[in-house]
């Protein structure tokens, strides 16, 4: 049980520290155009230290990371909080690395030990993010694009989202 109690954990601080680092800002604007602009400009910074700084990324882990930046901005902004992102962040980590044994490099490219699941991906790397897991996956851009759509639905607009407060 200590074997799903740690990472769960982990990958709670790890979820909470990104989200108050990088989504936290993107709110500070009090106009809905910067905001907006700090989101984009955040994400993309952020997608480019996982491809600059972490070993075995591509260009589409990168993209797809600063395009779930860029959604996790946008559920600030239709929420006004960040705990869903926080939510969710910890939420995939968790399911992609711990459950399904997704591999991940930081690890090399290969999956955390005592992950629950015993789980091969079979496929050209574009299919299956290879070494780098789904999140670098063309199916992610996909997924992406379908959750900024049900969030934007199950969300609206409204006056009071839209002033930046």
């Amino acid at each position: 049980m200590l074997a799903v109690k740690t990472p769960i954990a982990f990958l709670l601080l790890l979820a909470l520290g990104t989200c108050l680092f990088w989504r936290r800002r993107a709110r500070s604007g009090y106009l809905p155009v910067l905001a907006f602009s700090a989101g984009i400009l955040l994400s993309a910074i952020f997608g480019a230290t996982h491809y600059f700084f972490k070993p075995m990324e591509n260009w589409m882990d990168a993209l797809s990371v600063g395009l779930f930046g860029l959604f996790w901005c946008f559920t600030l902004w239709r929420t006004g909080t960040l705990w869903f992102a926080i939510g969710f962040h910890a939420m995939s980590d968790y399911a992609d690395m711990v459950i399904f044994a997704q591999p991940n490099t930081g690890n090399h490219g290969q999956s955390l030990t005592g992950h629950l699941l015993n789980v091969t991906y079979r496929g050209p790397d574009w299919l299956t993010g290879g070494p780098r897991g789904t999140e670098a996956s063309a199916l992610e851009f996909l997924i992406l694009a379908v959750m900024f759509v049900v969030f934007a639905r199950l969300y609206p607009a409204t006056e009071r989202r839209s002033n930046g407060r």
